[in-house]
C-alpha cells in the first residue's frame, strides 16, 4: 500500500514538472527527454540561431519579430525578448505567449534576495551541518557529485552530524526514480506531493521543506554550492534561523553557460541580460555569505580583485581518493573486451562538452602511430558532434565512445590509459575551473598531457606535459613523447599524499568550528 502511494507521489511530481517544461520550453524539453532516454547520440543543432545572427548582419535579410524574439531568448536577452513580444500583433502574442512566460521566469530568477550571513555565532556547542547541493550520487555521476561525496565522508567523523539535501524534486526532475537503499548515508531528497507550476510557489515550498529538515536535525550551519539561486534559498533559510551559511564556488556558471554558444553568437550572449546579471549575482552571493570556499588560489585571487575580503575565503581544492591505485587486472580485462590488447590507449574520463576540447584529440590522431587509439569514458551533449568528426576523418575504428560507467568501476577505467589527456580549449571557464579527473589519473600513476591553462597547472601541481590549447599537432607530439618516456612527468608521492580528501576534511571542519565557536 505504502509503496503504491509512493509511486503515485513520484508520478505526480514527474508529470507536473514535465508538463510545465513541455509547455514553456517544448524544444528544450523534448531534446532533454530524448537525451535522457535515447542517449547523447541525439544530435541537436543551432543552425537556425546562427542564421538568425547572420540575418541581422545582412541588409537584404530582416528577421521577423518572432525570429528576433526567439534569438533574444536563446542568447539570454530576456528584457529585449519581452520588448519584441509587446510589439507583436494580438494574434501573434497569443501564439507566442509561452515564450513571454519563459522570458519572465528567466528574468525573475535574478531578482531573488540574497541575505547577509551571520558572522561567527560564538555559541560553541553542537556542529550539525546541512549541505545543500544540486545533485548527488547515485543518480548523477560527475566531478561535482564525487566532490560532495568525498567531502561529506571525510568530514562526517569530525562534526556532530552532516546531512546532504538535494534541490526540490531531484532526482525525479532528471527522470530517475529515488532509491533510498542505494543512497549514500545522510542524503535527503526534497520530494513534494506535487511540483507547483509557479516559480514563486516552488521557492516557498523548497524553503518550507528545507526549514523542516533543519528543524528535525537541529542544524547549526548551512553550506551550499554555486549557483546564486542556491545561495538565495539557503541564505533565506539561514536568515530565518539565525545561523551562518557558506557559499562554495564550484565553478563559474555564467562562463560555463557562455561556453556553449558558437563563437559568432557568444559575442551577443556575453552582452546579454543573463550573462551580466548572473556574474553580478555570483559576486553578491560571495559578498553576503558568512564564508566562501573556492577550489583554487586562482579563484580566490579573482574574488579578492572583485572586492571580497580575503579573510572570509578558504581554499579547499579538488583532491585524490587515497585508496585509488592502478588496477592492472581489471584494466587488462577491459582492454581485452574492447579489442585493445597490444594497443596504446589515450583519452579521458569526462563529460563530453565543447569546452573540453576533445575534438582536438580526435584531430591529433592522424599524426599518431596507428597503434594508438582513443577512448572517451563519459557522455554529454557534444558526443554526436565528436562521433561525426571521427567518421569524417575515417577514424571511427580508432575512436571509442564507451559512455558513462558505474562509479564503482571508474578506477579500472582510469587504469586502462597509457596517457590521460585533458585538451581543454582556452576560455574563461577553463582558465579558472579546476577539474577532478587529472588528479584521479595521477593517483593511479597514469601520465598526463594537458592544455597549458592556469587551472590545469594549478590542479596538477605541474606534473603534466603542457601543450598550447587547440593545437592537434602539438598535442600529437606531446602524446608521442610521453608514451616513450612516461616516467618524466609522474607525480611525486609526497605531493600526492598532500592532495587528499582527508586533508580537505580537516580544513573544512576547522572552518565550521570557526563559524560556530
Amino acid at each position: 500500500m505504502m509503496r503504491g502511494l509512493r509511486w503515485i507521489n513520484y508520478l505526480s511530481v514527474f508529470v507536473s514538472f514535465s508538463v510545465k517544461k513541455a509547455l514553456i520550453e517544448p524544444k528544450r524539453f523534448f531534446l532533454l527527454v530524448s537525451q535522457r532516454f535515447m542517449g547523447y547520440q541525439v544530435i541537436g543543432t543551432v543552425k537556425a540561431w546562427t542564421e538568425a545572427v547572420e540575418g541581422r548582419n545582412r541588409e537584404e535579410d530582416t528577421p521577423s519579430r518572432r525570429e528576433r524574439l526567439d534569438f533574444f531568448l536563446y542568447v539570454g536577452d530576456y528584457d529585449r525578448a519581452l520588448a519584441e513580444f509587446k510589439k507583436m500583433p494580438l494574434i501573434k502574442r497569443c501564439i507566442n505567449f509561452p515564450k513571454k512566460i519563459l522570458a519572465k521566469i528567466k528574468e525573475n530568477q535574478f531578482y531573488g534576495a540574497i541575505y547577509k550571513g551571520r558572522e561567527a555565532t560564538g555559541l560553541g556547542g553542537s556542529t550539525n551541518i546541512l549541505y545543500y547541493v544540486n545533485n548527488s550520487l547515485p543518480y548523477t555521476q560527475s566531478g561535482y557529485t564525487i566532490r560532495t561525496a568525498a567531502l561529506t565522508k571525510t568530514v562526517r567523523e569530525k562534526v556532530d552530524s552532516i546531512s546532504t539535501v538535494t534541490r526540490l524534486g531531484y532526482p525525479l526532475i532528471i527522470g530517475k526514480i529515488p532509491s533510498p537503499a542505494k543512497e549514500p548515508s545522510g542524503l535527503n531528497t526534497l520530494i513534494p506531493r506535487v511540483m507547483p507550476f509557479r516559480e514563486d510557489r516552488r521557492y516557498r515550498l523548497a524553503k518550507k521543506l528545507l526549514m523542516r529538515v533543519c528543524a528535525e536535525r537541529g542544524i547549526d550551519l548551512i553550506q551550499t554550492t554555486s549557483d546564486f539561486k542556491n545561495a538565495s534559498l539557503v541564505s533565506d533559510v539561514a536568515h530565518d534561523l539565525g545561523i551562518p551559511w557558506i557559499y562554495e564556488i564550484r565553478g563559474e556558471p555564467h562562463n560555463t553557460w557562455l561556453s556553449k554558444f558558437p563563437v559568432k553568437i557568444a559575442t551577443e550572449a556575453e552582452k546579454s541580460f543573463h550573462y551580466r546579471h548572473s556574474e553580478q549575482k555570483e559576486i553578491e552571493a560571495a559578498v553576503k555569505a558568512s564564508a566562501v570556499i573556492v577550489l583554487s588560489e586562482l579563484t580566490k585571487n579573482k574574488l579578492v580583485r572583485a572586492g571580497i575580503s580575503e579573510d572570509k575565503i578558504v581554499t579547499i581544492p579538488n583532491a585524490i581518493d587515497s585508496g585509488m591505485q592502478i588496477d592492472r587486472k581489471d584494466a587488462l580485462n577491459i582492454r581485452t573486451q574492447m579489442g585493445l590488447r597490444g594497443k596504446k590507449v589515450v583519452g579521458t574520463v569526462s563529460s563530453l562538452v565543447s569546452y573540453e576540447g576533445l575534438d582536438t584529440l580526435i584531430r591529433a590522431l592522424p599524426n599518431l602511430d596507428e597503434r594508438i587509439e582513443v577512448v572517451f569514458v563519459g557522455d554529454g551533449e557534444d558526443r554526436g558532434r565528436l562521433a561525426a568528426l571521427a567518421a569524417s576523418l575515417e577514424l571511427e575504428n580508432r575512436v571509442h565512445f564507451v559512455g558513462k560507467q558505474p562509479s564503482s568501476e571508474i578506477q579500472s577505467w582510469y587504469s586502462i590509459f597509457d596517457v590521460f589527456v585533458v585538451p581543454r580549449i582556452d576560455s574563461r571557464v577553463t582558465r579558472y575551473v579546476t577539474p577532478i579527473k587529472p588528479l584521479n589519473a595521477l593517483a593511479v600513476g597514469v601520465p598526463l598531457v594537458c592544455s597549458d591553462l592556469p587551472a590545469l597547472r594549478a590542479v596538477t601541481g605541474g606534473y603534466a606535459k603542457f601543450v598550447p590549447p587547440q593545437s592537434p599537432t602539438d598535442l600529437a607530439e606531446a602524446i608521442t613523447e610521453v608514451i616513450e618516456s612516461p616516467e618524466k612527468i609522474l607525480a611525486e608521492k609526497e605531493w600526492l599524499d598532500s592532495m587528499t580528501w582527508e586533508a580537505n576534511g580537516r580544513k573544512l571542519a576547522r572552518l565550521y568550528r570557526s563559524l560556530l565557536n
